[in-house]
């Protein structure tokens, strides 16, 4: 596989043309000299003998390998016969290949061969038309520093070998087909061989950035073009380094790529068979979608990703892992028997075009539930919950009971509480008076499962289309779904936030990772006792997380859970750890002080840009991503849509009128002075509601509306309107609607609709308390 660089076709043609003129004159006959680079053992000897058609074994010729001489210095070798350039023509080109000395990727911080940063240094000295990267591995981030600087520096061709590909075809395809590959058949066999090397050619991709980071200006500041590339740039170049010294991938969550940043907002639907999650969604959506299944039975088997396309249809498992775009590529490595339960669900949806969600088999109870699916559901579970920006924890009023295997997976969710809400759903089935007991029976059980000081937040409703059983609460299902409504609504707004947080989070486990493999490094003997001291450190692993929260002043928050790193420690090589390097740890503890403050800085203008971009696709109203809503929102079956502050709305009568006749024996009991009465006059009368003084001098400000400091009776009956409508538990709008503007005064407004007024400081109104009613805004 090889790297290529977008090149003019006709500078190309110029070039090939000239090299052939050269070639073709006997007198001029250069010699292409190919650099072969890569890390020790990684089978650069092994290429160069091949190219060289030698044999490694029998050849004296041949370069050697498994040997230290290959290693640590630079061999050249001449290519007996010249190579033909090109095909369909008779061009002879004598070709010299330099096996440049490899570079120790576990090599230690002090007394190296090569330093890491003078490997460039040889890599420029061998000054080859052409170079070679081989690599046994998955490129780190280092070689893609190689590969810049040959095609951006020294401006020569990169070209990839991927070697020793046979033993990472075994893995893969044992992870794909889950059966080893000496069990499979040739049908088999050929189903994955073309999956299996595009996949590898994929995952060893490489992009070139102009200004690579060798040659940064450190008295220049980073720029980002947004939050989201900023995330991107400082995981690749600070973060990710650490992580592949240390094997943070082995231990905890496996590398990001590209498309994890820039994934829409995830929504991970939880709970039992059968408590209305995939309801739950086509409620939202308003629409079937591909693949929907939904009865009392156990009927959605498989996770499946809802997500925007206008093509509708459904992509299996095993090709959505492949697929670059989609943020699924590491659940590759749940094998076979998870992929064919995988699917994504696309569909033509306004919803999902800010938001996806992803729909959870219901969790069942015993065996069933841990081996009948065959694959890890806990760890499938966790892979979503880092990922995802919220989790619903459903329950429905009929099965409260929180299982063992419920119970497993909400301490899965743990890590990510701050993701997690909890909604009651059916609610409607039950009475009021049922309800509360119900209520009170969820809080109980989740506090024995939760452990936390605090109440957590249960969302009551009923979330599918048919008509409620009992509609005694209908007016608190309308609140509840509105609240979660709003804070699903928020999610577009709010993603590159929880990016960050989340790489926070990613930043500081991996640093407590690599001090804690440091320490197993260094504890560990040089020569002898080594079985012996490798049980001991792990039985007492809790006194190396104690050494480390003391000396490095770290809370035991941060550590990773001590069984589980004690169960993958079990079958690992101590001595193959790499000690501490401060230099990569120096790295990230910057990009936690002073990139992620920088990027912090930039979110509130991209939420601004956000909130902008909504009202002008909304018609200019000013909008916070509601797209749930938008479809009854010009309705009068809005939540709130015809009552309080929205009571009255295309009525040809003024709302007010209804209680005109109490409002007026009021105002005239005032004794007005020239049909108005003053603020001191009305004081009195207003505070007889027992609202704040605030509260009432907003109520003032929006009656008054020819601002002269007095009310007449059209006005005083309006802040009285207000005053009931604030009583009975409704809001204050920040500009007084049209349908209640009196319609003698609407002649004052037309020119000044929806806009806030000025009242300056006059010092007409009236003091509320000790605060002047012109100090509110």
């Amino acid at each position: 596989m090889s790297h290529t660089t977008n090149t003019n076709p006709n500078e190309q043609q110029a070039v090939e043309q000239d090299l052939i003129n050269r070639w073709s004159n006997p007198r001029f006959l250069p010699r292409t000299k190919i650099g072969v680079i890569g890390y020790t053992s990684a089978g650069k000897s092994c290429v160069v003998n091949r190219l060289l058609g030698v044999s490694c074994l029998t050849d004296d010729d041949a370069a050697p390998v498994r040997t230290i001489k290959s290693t640590y210095y630079q061999l050249q070798f001449d290519r007996q016969e010249p190579l033909i350039y090109p095909p369909n023509r008779d061009i002879k080109i004598p070709v010299t290949f330099i096996d440049i000395q490899g570079l120790d990727k576990d090599r230690p911080t002090v007394n190296d061969q090569i330093e890491a940063g003078n490997y460039l240094d040889e890599i420029r000295k061998a000054d080859c038309d052409i170079y070679i990267l081989v690599f046994d591995d998955q490129l780190r981030y280092e070689q893609e520093g190689w590969i810049n600087y040959i095609e951006l520096t020294l401006g020569r061709k990169c070209v990839l070998v991927r070697s020793k590909v046979d033993i990472c075809y075994l893995k893969k395809f044992r992870e794909l087909a889950n059966i080893p590959f000496g069990r499979s058949t040739p049908e088999q066999r050929s189903q994955y061989d073309q999956r299996i090397i595009e996949q590898i050619r994929y995952d060893n991709q490489v992009e070139l950035r102009q200004m690579p980071f060798w040659k940064k200006d450190p008295s220049k500041k980073e720029l980002y073009t947004n939050v989201t590339e900023g995330l991107r740039q400082i995981y690749k170049t600070k973060l990710l380094p650490l992580e592949e010294a240390y094997r943070f991938h082995e231990f905890h969550s496996s590398q990001l790529d590209d498309s994890d940043f820039a994934a829409k907002p995830m929504v991970l639907l939880v709970g039992q068979y059968s408590v209305g999650k995939t309801t739950f969604i086509r409620y939202l959506l308003n629409e079937d979608f591909p693949g929907i299944r939904i009865g009392p039975e156990p009927t959605t088997d498989s996770f499946i990703a809802i997500m925007h396309n206008e093509n509708p249809g459904v992509v299996p498992g095993n090709a959505l892992v492949v697929d670059p775009t989609k943020p699924f590529r590491p659940l590759s490595k749940f094998g076979n028997a998870f992929l064919n339960r995988f699917v994504c669900s696309q569909i033509r949806n306004e919803i999902l075009e800010t938001i996806t969600f992803v729909d959870t088999p219901g969790i069942l109870a015993g065996e069933k539930q841990r081996v009948d699916r065959g694959y890890e559901f806990s760890q499938v579970l966790e892979w979503f919950a880092d990922r995802c920006d919220r989790i619903l924890l459903l329950f429905d009023v009929s099965s409260l009971d929180i299982s063992d295997e419920l119970k497993r997976a909400i301490e899965v969710l743990r890590r990510n509480d701050d993701k997690i809400r909890i909604v009651l759903n059916k609610a409607d089935s039950v009475d009021q008076q049922a309800l509360m007991r119900v209520y009170g029976a969820l809080m109980w059980s989740l506090g024995k499962v939760l452990n936390t000081p605090e109440v957590c937040r249960v969302y009551v409703g009923s979330f599918w289309s048919k008509a409620l059983t009992f509609d005694t609460n209908r007016r608190l299902f309308e609140l509840e779904t509105k609240d979660l409504f709003n804070d699903l609504e928020s999610l577009p707004r709010t993603a590159t936030l929880r990016k960050l947080n989340d790489l926070i989070k990613r930043a500081r486990l991996a640093r407590v990772h690599a001090l804690i493999i440091s320490e197993l490094k260094e504890q560990m003997p040089s020569v002898f006792g080594k079985d012996s001291k490798r049980r001991d450190l792990l039985n007492n692993l809790h006194l190396i997380y104690e050494k480390i929260e003391r000396e490095q002043n770290i809370p035991m928050g941060d550590f990773p859970k001590l069984d589980r790193m004690q169960e993958i420690l079990r079958n690992m090589d101590f001595t193959k750890f790499r000690p501490l390097d401060r230099k990569i740890l120096e790295r990230v503890d910057r990009m936690l002080s002073d990139d992620v403050p920088k990027l912090m800085g930039m979110i509130p203008q991209e939420e601004q840009a956000y909130l902008q971009l909504s009202s002008q696709s909304s018609g200019g109203q000013m909008a916070s991503g509601n797209t749930i809503f938008s479809d009854q929102d010009e309705t009068p079956f809005a939540i709130g849509g015809v009552e309080g502050i929205n009571a009255g709305i295309g009525e040809c009568e003024w709302i007010v009128e209804r209680s005109r006749h109490e409002y007026d024996q009021t105002f005239l009991q005032l004794s007005p002075q020239n049909g108005k009465v003053t603020g001191a006059s009305a004081k009195q009368e207003m505070i007889r509601s027992k609202l704040p003084n605030n509260v009432l001098g907003r109520i003032w400000k929006l009656s008054d509306i020819d601002k002269d400091g007095m009310l007449d009776i059209d006005e005083w009956a309006l802040s009285q309107h207000l005053i009931k409508l604030k009583v009975d538990g409704h809001e204050l709008p920040n500009v007084l609607p049209d349908h209640l503007i009196p319609p003698s005064k609407r002649h004052l407004t037309k020119n000044t609709n929806n806009m806030s007024p000025s009242y300056g400081n006059s010092g007409v109104y009236p003091t509320l308390g000790n605060t002047s009613y012109s100090g509110y805004n």
